[in-house]
Order: structure tokens, then sequence, then C-alpha cells
């Protein structure tokens, strides 16, 4: 009896999670949706070792992983941190100071603070389990989110650009001098694509005889990222984002999905590097496109400090 009351004592130390609440609403404290290829496990481990245990965040890692792959990364990660590490199951609801891991052969959805699995429906190379959870992690916190990729993501911004910001940009440009933009941190490439559709769209509302031409350079960290972006392949849900219309002219059938058609995928450039990119293209571009993100909330600017002291840590642990 003595042991096993010493067992649950070390059990309560190592994992100090507070006893779950039941609530009706989204969780009210920050969420971290954390994507990863199926070789970020040292990156992932590395992450979460300089993650405080009591930051009150929640994490939910959704890997790339092969159907058939039998799920070890619970016990991998435990042994990186202290937070209590355990993979979903069908109904979860977050709490913080946890740690959350897809299970193979799932894709992941959050609604009302509460995990919930799904049987994927896009066949193996067209899935794309971290975008659909991010978005799901966006819809639910609502006004409290951080950027998610997807097409023309704040129309208003889409449209002043369209209306105002690209005739500008071409009312005393030469045909001869492409108009050069830089998009950092494309991710899968959605907002390179929509910039490259919004800049075909108001050339032909400008009428103008000058052939003008548009390169467009978009670069990230992630590797499998910019391999999704040159696919140029989605899935049917962009529907939300793309208008009936713009999936006519833009897009062509692929499968259970859409891909860019080669006009538009012919103007935009994916590489896979930093920020020197608009060094090595002979100077900085006249137009820098980058994800908005905004930290509105005490939690919120919590988050952004506690990521990048970990950044930082992570860089750090490797110089050495």
């Amino acid at each position: 009896m003595a042991k096993e009351k010493a067992g649950k004592k070390n059990n309560q130390r190592k994992h100090p999670n507070p006893a779950p609440t039941p609530r009706s609403a989204a969780a009210t404290f920050p969420i971290v949706g954390i994507g990863a290829s199926a070789g970020g496990l040292e990156a992932l481990k590395l992450f979460l070792q300089n993650v405080p245990a009591d930051s009150g965040l929640a994490f939910v890692v959704v890997q790339h992983l092969d159907p058939t792959h039998k799920g070890i990364m619970v016990q991998l990660l435990q042994r990186a941190t202290a937070m209590k590490v355990s993979q979903v199951k069908g109904g979860t609801r977050v709490q913080p100071d946890c740690v959350y891991v897809i299970p193979p052969n799932k894709d992941l959805s959050l609604m009302n603070g509460v995990l919930h699995l799904l049987d994927p429906v896009l066949p193996r190379a067209q899935r794309l389990p971290v975008d659909s959870f991010f978005r799901s992690l966006a819809d639910d916190a609502a006004e409290r989110s951080i950027g998610v990729t997807s097409y023309f993501r704040d129309p208003a911004v889409w449209e002043q650009l369209q209306a105002e910001v690209i005739p500008a940009l071409l009312k005393d440009r030469a045909p001869h001098q492409a108009l050069r933009v830089w998009v950092p941190g494309c991710s899968t490439g959605q907002e390179a694509y929509s910039l490259a559709i919004v800049f075909q769209e108001a050339l032909e509302q400008l009428k103008t005889a000058r052939r003008h031409t548009i390169q467009i350079f978009a670069t990230d960290l992630d590797e499998d990222a910019i391999k999704t972006a040159r696919t140029a392949v989605y899935s049917a849900n962009i529907g939300t984002d793309v208008s009936a219309a713009r999936r006519g002219r833009f897009f062509v059938q692929a499968g259970n999905g859409y891909k860019i058609c080669k006009p538009i995928r012919k103007m935009v450039i994916f590489a896979l590097h930093t920020t020197s990119v608009a060094s090595r293209e002979g100077g900085p571009p006249p137009l820098a496109l980058s994800p908005s993100a905004n930290f509105q909330s005490q939690a919120e600017q919590l988050l952004l400090r506690r990521c990048r002291d970990c950044r930082r840590a992570c860089r750090l642990q490797s110089e050495n």
C-alpha cells in the first residue's frame, strides 16, 4: 500500500495537471497546434523540453504518418516533458499543460474545446491533416485565433489589394519591368496562388494595352509544405473560400479536389529557404505579403512570448 501511494504521488508530481472541469464553450486558454512531418520527432522533443510544465498552454501535435504506422509518438514525447502526453481519443476535452497527439490514419478537428477524430475521406496523397486541423482550431478560437493559411483569407484585404495596391504599383511601371512580390512563410501555397489570381483579375480590370508580368517568390522552412504548394492540388473544401467563378477559371478538377491551372502556377516560384530570398533575387521586392497574426489578448501575448522563448532555447541548444 505504501508503494502504491508513493507511486501516485510521483505520478502527480510528474503531471501537475488540474482535474478536468466541464465547459460548454471553447477553451479560454491558448491551444497551440503543431504540424510536423514524419521526420519531425527530434524537433518536437527539443521544443517540448523547453516548454515550462505549467505554462497554461495546451499543445496538439498533428503529424504526417503512414496509415499503417504503429503510434509510439506518445511514449517518445513523454520522455521529453513533464506535461501529460496522450493520444487523442474521440471526444477528448482539451486541458492546459497537456500534449495531445493525433493517432495514425485519422483526421482531427476541434469543436467547443473538444477534439474529435475523423476517418480520412481523401486518398493518402491528397490529405492535408495539418491544414484541416489548423482551420478547425481557428474556427473554434474565432477572434482569438492566430493566422491559418487558406485562399483569400481576410477578403477585405484582397479586395483592397486588387482595387488599389496593384494598380498603383503598375501605374508607372514599364511593360518589360516585372512586378516582383515575396510571400514569406507561404506554407502550402494558398496565399501565393491567391495573389497570382488577384493580379490576373486586376490586369483584366485595368484593360491596359501594356503586357505586365508578375514574379511571385514564395518561401517556407517546411519542406513538406513546399512540396504540397508545388503540386498545387487542394481538397474540395476550398469551395468555402474560393467562389464558383474563380474555381471555374483558375482551377481544374483533380480527383476529389482541385488543381491550380498552369498559367497561374507559372507566376509562382516556391523555394525552401529563409528571408535571404530577397537579396538573392536582386534586391527587395516592391511588395511583401506576409500572413497576418494579431495577438491582442493577454493569453495570446503570453503564447507569443512562450514560443519565442522556446525557439531561442532550441536555437541555442542546437548551436551548443
